[in-house]
């Protein structure tokens, strides 16, 4: 049981740092939209980013992740019934999509925010405020939470409009980047290890420490090869292109890959090593295949909203 151990291992420790890793460069990004153009007027800032995230969302929602469910048994395994499986896109548990509905309404708060709050110290104690509500809803509401609760959120997006700053303090220490973002990655998964599975530590340290520690680690390596970062830059572009398409349209698949290989195989196989390696494999490939097709078709169709 090597694969399953090994697998369980790295996708538990990748869970303690990607939602928050994913809002702190969306706040990166958005830290250098606000820096060239500061904050435009609010109905066009908010119809830029509904079209940019509540849009896909709606479409990828109905047209894409409802019908592959539909067909790949989902529903019927969880017993949903109509009414809960169209509430879903209200209170999203368990549904990826949730990640733009929470991004969307984090970074209207952000706005907000930055607007209307001028010293830091305030934006930084009323951003804290919002998460520690966030957390506290969590713990209350579990998988009622509306729209993907973006209160608890919304201080990692405001974390990645410093992170660059800091990062760039980092370098005026004599010790090497590389080296330094290794060593917190190291500490970082030595004590999610240990506190794994005590309760309540975990689950604070899951809110603050883990990632940010491991977002740390990230910004100051790629900092470190911010020179081959800049010389491949064309590149890194045109593959990032996908990355919005490949998580709208690659994530409903893996549910028809999981039924068409049990229906092949049988149930036993999921608990067999060389299947079970075989699946994890082909779900990765077939669902980014298939979700760049996608992408490529919509961008012929210029239908730039859905990719």
């Amino acid at each position: 049981m090597y694969f399953h151990i090994l697998v369980s291992l790295l996708t538990n420790w990748i869970y303690t740092i990607h939602i928050s890793a994913f809002f702190t460069l969306s706040g990166t990004i958005l830290a250098l939209q606000l820096k060239n153009k500061g904050c435009i007027n609010f109905k066009k800032f908010f119809i830029k980013k509904f079209k940019r995230l509540i849009v896909p969302l709606i479409f990828v929602w109905f047209f894409w992740n409802i019908p592959i469910k539909l067909v790949s048994g989902y529903y019927m395994y969880v017993n949903m019934e109509w009414k809960y499986i169209l509430l879903q896109i209200f209170f999203p548990y368990s549904v990826y999509l949730w990640f733009l509905e929470a991004l969307f309404i984090s970074t209207l708060i952000i706005y907000v925010v930055f607007k209307y709050i001028k010293e830091n110290q305030y934006r930084f104690l009323f951003i804290t405020f919002l998460w520690i509500i966030g957390c506290f809803l969590e713990k209350l509401l579990g998988e009622y939470n509306p729209l993907g609760n973006p209160l608890k959120y919304v201080i990692w997006l405001w974390i990645g409009m410093y992170i660059e700053n800091f990062v760039e303090k980092i370098k005026e220490w004599k010790i090497s980047n590389i080296f330094l973002g290794i060593l917190i990655i190291i500490i970082q998964f030595f004590l999610w290890y240990e506190l794994k599975d005590v309760k309540y530590i975990n689950y604070i340290c899951l809110n603050t420490l883990y990632p940010l520690l491991m977002i740390i680690a990230l910004y100051v390596i790629i900092n470190y090869y911010e020179k081959f970062l800049y010389k491949y830059k064309n590149r890194i572009l045109s593959i990032s292109t996908y990355s919005y398409g490949v998580y709208l349209y690659a994530e409903p698949l893996n549910y028809t890959i999981i039924y068409y290989f049990v229906n092949l195989f049988g149930i036993d196989s999921l608990g067999s090593e060389y299947y079970a390696s075989i699946l994890y494999f082909a779900r990765i490939i077939i669902s980014v295949s298939v979700a760049i097709i996608i992408i490529k078709m919509f961008k012929i169709l210029k239908l730039k909203y859905f990719i």
